[in-house]
């Protein structure tokens, strides 16, 4: 006679595996996976040059001082090893400087893809998704990697 819960042991296998598989897909990611698209990398341009430059200069560079460069080998280094989420919620929570915690959330995403952009890593097709848990499972990696 088959033990009852034998009987349940490939459903459990299954489940497992799919298991894995999603885990697996969430925390695969990083920047350099195309994790947001031109449009929106666009429309944080527009956001930037709109509520950004003032502080961080059309270029991106800063003042050299208390603002710092949002473009360059820097601010790749400074973020480097993080969760995207962590640069999104800075943009969210402190900026703009002159009125901290006044952009929403999909603001602050599109702004950060367009740093992405401005940065050289490369667009998808999808959206960078301004859920903070989605944003929680891309990392931030300084150096593109070599697969």
């Amino acid at each position: 006679m088959v033990k009852p819960w034998l009987r349940l042991a490939p459903f459990a296998a299954i489940g497992l595996v799919a298991a894995g598989v999603l885990w697996a897909d969430a925390v695969s990611h990083s920047i350099w996976d195309g994790v947001y698209s031109a449009a929106q990398a666009q429309r944080g341009a527009t956001l930037y040059a709109n509520l950004c430059t003032s502080c961080h200069q059309d270029n991106l560079a800063g003042d050299g001082g208390d603002t710092p460069a949002l473009a360059g080998k820097a601010f790749m280094n400074d973020w480097d090893g993080q969760a995207v989420a962590a640069l999104i919620d800075r943009i969210h929570t402190s900026m703009p400087q002159s009125d901290p915690g006044t952009l929403n959330m999909q603001q602050a995403t599109d702004l950060t893809a367009y740093l992405l952009s401005a940065n050289q890593i490369p667009a998808g097709s999808s959206e960078l998704s301004a859920d903070p848990q989605a944003q929680q499972n891309i990392q931030f990696q300084a150096k593109k990697p070599s697969h």
